[in-house]
C-alpha cells in the first residue's frame, strides 16, 4: 500500500490517495479490502491489467463503455445503484449470474398464470473464487470500514458488504447482502457538490435501518 503514479495516453498523471492520506506498506489483500486501501487496490488492478478488470465487471453482469484508464480501478466509471446491485447479486449467488427483473409471472383474476418469466441462470464466476471474495466482504462488515453496521444488525448475521466514497465526499455508497436479500444505497447531490458523507457515515446507516426492518436473514457462508 504505497503511492503510485500512472500516465494516461494524453500525458496526464493519475496519483491516487488513501482516504486517510497515509500509506500502510505491505498488507494482505483481505486487509486492503476490509480497510478500503486505495493504493493497494490500484496496484493490484494495474498488475491484473485494467481491461481484465473491466471484463470482470461485464462477467458480473454490467456492460459498460468505460475506457481502460487506471482511475476505473477506484470506481471512476459511472454506474447506477441498479447496475451495482446486479454485480452483487452475482457474487451473492456464488458466481451464478441471473438478470434482475421485477415480474415473475402475469396471472388472470383466478390467479392462473398467463405468461411466466422464467429465471435464467448462468455461471459467470468460479464458485470457489466467489466464496473467498464473499468471505472477505464479511470481514469488511465484521472489522473493516462497515463495522458500524453492528449498531443496526447483530454481527451474528455475518453480513457481507462494501462501503464506497468518492473524492471530496461527493458520493456515499453501501452495497451488501445476507442470505435472502441484497441492497445498494447511494447518497449524493443532483448538482454533484459534496454530500458530506462517506460510505460509512451515510449510505451504510440507511442500508442498516432498511435491512433491519426487512429482517434480513443471516448469511450462512461462514456457518
Amino acid at each position: 500500500d504505497k503511492s503510485l503514479t500512472a500516465k494516461s495516453s494524453q500525458g496526464k498523471l493519475w496519483k491516487p490517495q488513501n482516504y486517510d492520506h497515509r500509506e500502510h506498506g505491505r498488507v494482505p489483500l483481505h486487509v486492503a479490502l476490509a480497510q478500503s486501501y486505495n493504493l493497494s487496490t490500484a496496484r493490484l488492478g494495474m498488475k491484473l491489467k485494467v481491461p481484465n478488470v473491466l471484463d470482470m465487471v461485464s462477467r458480473l453482469g454490467v456492460e459498460t463503455d468505460a475506457l481502460p484508464y487506471p482511475s476505473v480501478l477506484l470506481g471512476s466509471l459511472s454506474l447506477s445503484p441498479l447496475q451495482v446491485s446486479q454485480m452483487y447479486q452475482t457474487l451473492a449467488d456464488q458466481g451464478f449470474y441471473s438478470p434482475q427483473h421485477v415480474i415473475i409471472s402475469v396471472q388472470d383474476r383466478d390467479n392462473l398464470p398467463l405468461q411466466p418469466y422464467p429465471i435464467r441462470v448462468e455461471q459467470r464466476i468460479d464458485s470457489a473464487a466467489a466464496y473467498l471474495l464473499n468471505a472477505n466482504l464479511q470481514e469488511v462488515v465484521s472489522r473493516g470500514t462497515a463495522k458500524g453496521l453492528a449498531r443496526y444488525i447483530s454481527p451474528a448475521h455475518y453480513l457481507a458488504g462494501k462501503t464506497g466514497t468518492t473524492n471530496d465526499l461527493r458520493d456515499s455508497w453501501f452495497a451488501g447482502f445476507g442470505n435472502d436479500l441484497i441492497g445498494v444505497v447511494w447518497l449524493g447531490r443532483d448538482d454533484n457538490k459534496p454530500s458530506g458523507f462517506s460510505g460509512a457515515t451515510g449510505a451504510l446507516k440507511i442500508w442498516g435501518r432498511m435491512m433491519k426492518k426487512l429482517r434480513i436473514e443471516a448469511l450462512t457462508l461462514n456457518q
